[in-house]
């Protein structure tokens, strides 16, 4: 099976699949030299990434390799670089699955300790004798949106648009401003007078910079975790390098092009060390976001109630496309594209519900077996009962992952399971006394708030509604894979199904009050 994304040129990269629909291979255009550049993926018996390999024709210009415990957390790393020595890294985590240490290949080490919130409350780094910090102070508007940065001399400001994505960057007299896709991805850089400075070409991810001064193309390399760790030219020299650790930090980097997608194939600002993930930024010499989160998590999954920690400290196997939730990053997944729940919450300019102040008690899963029990453990609530419309051959409701067969259960992706998991937290979120809040607000009765003010139910929904749109994307893309077994097709469709009664039934509640409401 393959698919193909043409470039700016019309030339195309190309994705070859396995028969279970996990990406095998993306082919780049052909380089000056008639050979080819490729990225190329192998996988364990439970579908997670085992290495990544890049390759110009027969040479390999770089590859990670990865191991994983029962519980999915990776355990060593390896990464061979052209020209750079190998890289070993070994992983420990405690018992929330929390990274609490790092051994190098070189015998240095670094270690990690948490309070029960997942506050990170130390680092001691074996490897490291000094550490220097540059001073940056922050300035946020009404709406907990950061505006400037200033370091030293210079200072940054940042424009976003009505939508809530930074358009414009200015640092002096340089002013970058940036086009997105309906994904929320940059698809363009442009300066201060409007002239395109670079156009991207995405497919799963950016694979195609077209530098418009030089007539360039520049094609992005990535490891397993989607952090970009080379960038080749159309010749086939390797002219940008990176490493990181294990939270993004960049250790060393070359740069041929200028380039600001970096780890998590993320957008990094030079300007303050800080990764732009859409809602909010995410600062790597912490670990931590630098506000707080405006979604407030779950009771259930008390990791998730602090809203500062970066993916609950776990950054192996987790990235955050959005600056909202945990994403577990699977490249393979149906289709080979990434599939990403894209949460719609915005910063409200009310003052957020008091976090959390005392420590809960984690909840730990405990899993000795496969990711397969994991999967089964997070994934145990999902009881919505699942139609049998076009699933004729089979004689039995599939109405949650426990009612498949082993077969199946093993056949699930990461990502088709990340999908599963972020639906389950959707639904946990949007309640039904949040339908009946956003009622009352559409009647002009809205809900008190005990210290003052009222809740605001119907901007709740609404961006909960677009979140929903997303997840019917990705549901239709799920199930557009012709190499889904008929009980997986069944469990699938009854998700859709849900969301679709769910987003049809907030169309009815806001149809006669003029529609859903817009982003604020």
């Amino acid at each position: 099976m393959q698919s193909t994304v043409n470039n700016v040129d019309s030339a195309n990269v190309k994705y070859a699949y396995y028969p279970n629909g996990r990406v095998k291979t993306v082919s780049y255009p052909l380089l000056t030299d008639g050979s080819i550049l490729t990225m190329d993926y192998t996988y364990d018996k439970l579908n997670r990434i085992s290495m990544v390999s890049n390759k110009k024709g027969s040479s390999v210009l770089s590859s990670t390799s990865y191991s994983y415990d029962d519980n999915g957390n990776v355990t060593t790393l390896i990464q061979t670089m052209l020209n750079q020595p190998t890289r070993t890294n070994n992983y420990i985590y405690d018992k929330l699955n929390r990274l609490t240490s790092v051994t190098r290949g070189d015998g240095t080490s670094v270690t990690y300790t948490y309070d029960l919130l997942g506050n990170r409350l130390t680092l001691a780094d074996t490897g490291e004798a000094t550490n220097s910090f540059d001073d940056i102070s922050y300035q946020y508007d009404l709406n907990n949106t950061l505006v400037s940065a200033a370091k030293g001399t210079n200072t940054t400001t940042f424009d976003y648009a009505a939508d809530g994505l930074r358009y414009k960057k200015t640092t002096g007299s340089k002013v970058i401003q940036y086009r997105y896709n309906t994904k929320q991805e940059v698809v363009a850089e442009v300066d201060g007078s409007n002239h395109t400075i670079a156009n991207y070409v995405r497919g799963d991810r950016l694979l195609v910079k077209k530098d418009v001064a030089s007539n360039n193309n520049y094609y992005y390399l990535y490891n397993g975790h989607g952090d970009v760790i080379q960038i080749v030219d159309t010749s086939g020299n390797v002219v940008n390098t990176y490493s990181y650790d294990e939270w993004g930090n960049i250790g060393n980097q070359t740069e041929g092009t200028p380039n600001v997608f970096k780890y998590a194939g993320e957008v990094y600002d030079d300007e303050t060390g800080l990764y732009y993930l859409r809602a909010r930024y995410y600062d790597p010499a912490d670990g931590r976001f630098i506000n707080e989160d405006t979604y407030e998590g779950q009771i259930v999954n008390p990791l998730s109630l602090n809203l500062y920690t970066y993916v609950t400290n776990n950054p192996l196997i987790y990235t955050d496309p959005t600056g909202h939730y945990n994403n577990h990053y699977d490249h393979g997944g149906s289709g080979g594209f990434l599939i990403r729940f894209r949460s719609n919450f915005k910063t409200s300019p009310e003052k957020l519900p008091e976090k959390i102040k005392t420590p809960s008690t984690p909840v730990r899963i405990n899993l000795t077996q496969s990711e397969v029990d994991s999967l089964r453990a997070e994934t145990n609530s999902l009881r919505a009962r699942a139609t049998s419309e076009g699933t004729g051959n089979v004689n039995r409701v599939i109405s949650s992952v426990d009612d498949l067969s082993d077969a199946s259960r093993a056949n699930i992706t990461t990502s088709q399971r990340a999908t599963l998991n972020q639906q389950e937290r959707t639904y946990s979120h949007l309640t039904e006394m949040d339908l009946k809040g956003a009622q009352r607000d559409l009647d002009g009765n809205p809900v008190p708030k005990p210290g003052g003010g009222y809740y605001d139910h119907a901007q709740e929904v609404s961006d909960a509604y677009r979140g929903l749109s997303d997840m019917k994307k990705s549901w239709e893309g799920i199930l557009k894979n012709p190499n889904l077994d008929t009980e997986l097709r069944q469990l699938y469709t009854s998700k859709l199904n849900e969301v679709n009664n769910t987003m049809k039934k907030v169309e009815d509640m806001f149809t006669p009050h003029g529609g859903v409401f817009p982003p604020k």
